[in-house]
C-alpha cells in the first residue's frame, strides 16, 4: 500500500485490516492522497466529492474553502448579471454571498440612473447594499427636486428631517451673544452654541 499511495490502496487496507493499529494512520494517508487528487482535479465537484467522502478529513475545511471558491468562479465565469443572480438563487447561504451581493448591486446601478437605483431598492429589499442606493440616490437628485422626486417609501426618519431642513431655509439669530440658527416659521433648529 506505501508503495502505491493510491486512495483505492489505502481504502482496501482499512475495509481487510478493520483492526490493526495501523488503521488511525492509513486513514490520515488515505485523506491525504485523496485530497492531493482534489487539488489536482481543482474542480467544485471533485471538493465536493472529496467533502462527501471524507467529512473528518483533516483538510476538510480547506477543501470546502476551496470547494466554495470554485463553486462561484464556475458557476459566474461568463460574468453577467445573470449569472450571478442565478448563483444567490441556487446557494444563498454561500459565503461568498456579500461580494456577489455587491456585484449585483454595481451591475444594477452602474448606470448612475435615477430610475436604475429606484429598480434596485424596490427590486432587491434583502440586498444589503440597499442602504448605499438609496445614500447616492438622495445625492443624484438636485436639492431643488429631492421634494418631488424622493420615492416616499424609501424615506427613513433620518432622510424624512433633512427633506424637511431643505424644503425651507434657515436663519442666524443671536441671543446671549450666542448664534443659533432658526427656520423660517421661528422654531429654533440649532440651539445658541456659537461665537461667530
Amino acid at each position: 500500500v506505501k508503495q502505491s499511495q493510491s486512495e483505492e490502496a489505502w481504502t482496501d487496507f482499512i475495509k481487510r485490516f478493520p483492526i490493526s493499529t495501523y488503521i488511525p494512520r492509513a486513514v490520515e494517508l488515505r485523506d491525504s492522497v485523496a485530497y492531493e487528487d482534489c487539488v489536482m482535479q481543482n474542480t467544485s465537484e471533485g471538493f465536493h466529492e472529496f467533502l462527501e467522502k471524507y467529512p473528518r478529513a483533516r483538510q476538510a475545511e480547506t477543501a470546502r474553502n476551496n470547494y466554495e471558491v470554485l463553486l462561484l468562479l464556475e458557476k459566474t465565469a461568463d460574468g453577467t448579471l445573470a449569472s450571478y443572480e442565478t448563483f444567490l438563487a441556487e446557494y444563498p447561504d454561500s459565503p461568498h454571498r456579500r461580494s456577489v451581493e455587491q456585484t449585483i448591486f454595481e451591475y444594477r446601478t452602474a448606470s448612475g440612473l435615477y430610475q436604475d437605483f429606484v429598480d434596485f431598492i424596490r427590486n432587491y429589499a434583502h440586498n444589503p447594499f440597499i442602504k448605499k442606493a438609496r445614500n447616492i440616490l438622495f445625492h443624484l437628485i438636485p436639492e431643488s427636486e429631492r421634494a418631488n422626486l424622493w420615492p416616499i417609501e424609501f424615506t427613513t426618519d433620518s432622510l424624512s428631517r433633512v427633506l424637511r431642513l431643505q424644503s425651507g431655509y434657515l436663519v442666524p439669530f443671536l441671543k446671549n451673544n450666542k448664534y443659533g440658527f432658526m427656520d423660517a416659521d421661528g422654531n429654533e433648529i440649532i440651539s445658541p452654541t456659537l461665537d461667530s
